[in-house]
Parts: structure tokens; sequence; C-alpha cells
């Protein structure tokens, strides 16, 4: 039995920092039907949680503040995605700690049936900045070394859930990997209308995630 009956899958391309910042923020804000958004990174960002440091961040390096929480990610060697809930879902109704490993041990079987070998993570529930990937928490995934290769962030709000995640391991992200990542999580999949994205994401990149106030506001 898979976590959803379905999902929307959105296979996107390469994006600045805050551009894949706003999109998600925008589904988050006004999806009706969950939507896994798969992405990639158009230059060499760094992301941080929503209650990290900007000073962490290494002096010259492009960087934009997560609307989730969560440690810095350097997104140059990483596969991302975001998975987005409306609230009445199960999974979006569920507590923070359950749904998070509920999601890791979709992620766990589809990495695991591609020869990646991986665990779910014991260790403690949170943490607030630092290196995400040198900072295992409960229900990350780490590899038979004990190296972290996956981790998220998540936030709800009054419309959704947001999950936001970053895999460290190997594999590089394609339209077969998407599916099939896809169809872990859900029953059914249909594509993504983007054409009919209902809201501007646009005004949220300029107002907040372009910003220096957003991104250095801690």
């Amino acid at each position: 039995m898979r976590l959803l009956e379905s999902l929307e899958l959105w296979v996107d391309g390469a994006r600045t920092g805050p551009e894949n910042m706003a999109i998600d923020d925008a589904l988050s804000r006004v999806c009706r039907r969950p939507v896994l958004r798969v992405y990639g990174w158009l230059g060499e960002w760094m992301s941080v949680g929503y209650f990290g440091k900007a000073e962490e961040i290494s002096s010259g390096r492009a960087f934009v503040r997560r609307p989730t929480g969560g440690g810095m990610v350097d997104h140059r060697e990483d596969w991302t995605y975001s998975l987005v809930v409306p609230r009445g879902w199960d999974l979006a109704e569920m507590a923070t700690t359950l749904s998070y490993q509920k999601i890791h041990e979709c992620l766990q079987g589809l990495l695991q049936g591609r020869g990646v070998e991986c665990r779910l993570v014991e260790g403690r529930e949170d943490h607030a900045g630092g290196w995400c990937f040198s900072n295992p928490v409960r229900y990350d995934l780490g590899d038979g070394a004990g190296r972290k290769i996956a981790g998220a962030g998540q936030r709800r709000n009054r419309n959704a859930m947001l999950h936001q995640g970053s895999v460290q391991c190997g594999l590089s992200m394609n339209e077969s990997l998407a599916m099939a990542w896809a169809k872990a999580l859900a029953e059914e999949v249909s594509p993504f209308d983007v054409e009919n994205f209902p809201l501007d994401w646009q005004g949220l990149h300029d107002s907040l995630y372009a910003s220096d106030a957003w991104n250095r506001k801690r």
C-alpha cells in the first residue's frame, strides 16, 4: 500500500535557487492534489534552512533560504525534490516525524531497488543549523558506512504540507527515476499541468527568495 492514492508529477528543469524556492512555496499555497516536483539547480547554489544562519555560508557562495527547516545543503552534487500534499490527505495530517519517516521509507525502497545500500537513521529529531549532510537526524537515510545520503525539511501551512528533500547517493536524476519515485509514493501518477499553475510564483521570487531581507534574515 503506497502513501498516496494519486499524485501529479512535475519533472522540472534546472532553475536558480530563488526560483526553485518560490515555485515550491507557491505550490504549497495553492495545490489541490499532491504534487511531486523533481528539479535541478542552475549554477552552484547552496540553501539554508528557515532557522539557519546566513553567516555560516562560505563567502562568495550563492545561497537561498528555504521555507522549510534543516541545515545547509550544497546542491552541486545532489538531486532534489519537493512533495506537496494538501491538508485533509492522511500524509499531511500525520505528525511531522511520522510523515518524514514514511516518505523516507518509500525513498529507501526506491534506492535499494537500484543497488544503493541505505537504512533509516536513528538519532535526534531535528537540528536548526550546520551542514545538513554532516548532521543526520532521525529517519534520514544513511549508507552502509553511516554517511548520510538523504535528508529533508518540512513545513505546514493552512493549505498543505511541503516536504523538500535532497539526495546524494551517486544516482543521477532523469525522467525514468522521477517516474519511479512518483510510483513509489502513489498508486496513480499523472503529469502536472504546468500551463495552468494558478499562482504567479514570480511575485514570491521577487518579494522573498531573491531578496537579501529574506535570505539574510538570521
